[in-house]
């Protein structure tokens, strides 16, 4: 069975051709314009074949080299996260001891307050005692002594 011809009036078969004529062309060229100059070129048939070996083996011998490049690359990184794991953890240990140390502390200085409020209740205490001291001293002597009795029995401290 015959296909149609494509819209453009040339078929794959013809690309080919193509392509292999400007190939050759090309080496054609090239041993002309050698010869024009002065220097006859003879281009091998194996010219092409083994071109295409070294570009197959540049290719081969940069996707080593990128592999390499990428493997160095990711050892790296996982080092470097390795390293930030374990700084975290650090981290995180002195956060928490952090934390314990903050607590203890808050106690502490909730003790502390409530010791200095009953210390305060006392100083004020000790002060209303010495002034009322203080007025009975500047009474007569016969009311002095009976305030100080009436006294004793009072809870001042």
């Amino acid at each position: 069975m015959e296909q149609p011809p494509p819209e453009n009036g040339f078929s794959p078969d013809d690309a080919r051709a193509d392509v292999e004529d400007a190939g050759v062309a090309l080496l054609s060229f090239a041993k002309a314009r050698h010869r024009h100059v002065g220097h006859p070129v003879e281009v091998a048939n194996d010219v092409l074949p083994s071109a295409v070996d070294g570009f197959a083996e540049f290719e081969k011998n940069s996707v080593a080299s990128l592999q390499r490049s990428f493997e160095a690359q990711l050892q790296r990184a996982q080092s470097k996260h390795d390293r930030l794991l374990q700084k975290q953890g650090s981290l995180n240990a002195d956060k928490k001891s952090l934390r314990a140390l903050q607590s203890r502390l808050a106690s502490v200085v909730a003790q502390f307050e409530h010791r200095h409020s009953q210390l305060q209740l006392r100083v004020r205490s000790a002060g209303d005692f010495v002034q009322h001291i203080a007025a009975v001293a500047r009474e007569p002597v016969e009311q002095a002594e009976v305030k100080l009795r009436t006294m004793q029995a009072a809870p001042w401290i």
